[in-house]
């Protein structure tokens, strides 16, 4: 990463690996809505190009955020990291988690960061889910706000000379009661 700037000094474009010109955002509305008993994309997919991710410490941030409807039949949901391939799978709500046929609104942040710049991946995704037709009250189903955390307990390998396509996944345990979720924002950018 850059060195930090002093109060008052002036910014100035590098061509040195790790500053500033390096960082980048993207973002974008486009929803997307899972429905599946299987992992599927529930952020925009992104993608680190092949090369840029080469220096130990390369870090990237994905959010995402939106609404759903627990199904009338109560269902597990488990969210998953996608970096290069899945893994990270254990950020679960439990079936009971909300109340029948609840609505919720949730948010979740990916952080990724390349431990050796050629294919050791460290990250975490934090998730908050709550109830919102009433006031948050931790304990009981129909009202409950809670978050997740799911991060890899050993180094996750992708190649970093490789295209790395990257987003957070999700799936319910049945479509039994017809559950959805439903994404209507992501960004993505590169931190460090």
């Amino acid at each position: 990463m850059g060195t930090l700037v002093q109060a008052g000094a002036l910014l100035v474009a590098s061509t040195a690996p790790g500053d500033l010109n390096e960082y980048y955002g993207f973002a974008d509305t486009t929803s997307t809505i899972v429905t599946q008993a299987t992992f599927q994309n529930l952020s925009t997919q992104y993608t680190i190009p092949a090369g840029e991710a080469v220096n130990a410490g390369a870090a990237y941030e994905l959010s995402c955020g939106g609404s759903g409807t627990w199904g009338s039949t109560q269902q597990a949901l488990t969210f998953q990291m996608n970096i290069g391939n899945g893994f990270g799978s254990g950020g679960v709500a439990a079936s009971t988690a909300l109340a029948a046929s609840a609505g919720f609104t949730w948010g979740a942040v990916l952080t990724a960061v390349t431990s050796d710049g050629v294919s050791g991946w460290w990250a975490v995704l934090k998730i908050w889910l709550q109830e919102t037709a009433n006031a948050v009250n931790p304990g009981t189903a129909a009202d409950n706000a809670f978050p997740l955390v799911v991060a890899n307990t050993a180094v996750h390998s992708a190649l970093t000379n490789a295209s790395i396509a990257v987003s957070v996944q999700c799936k319910w345990a049945s479509t039994t009661g017809s559950p959805t979720i439903t994404n209507n924002l992501t960004t993505f950018r590169k931190i460090s």
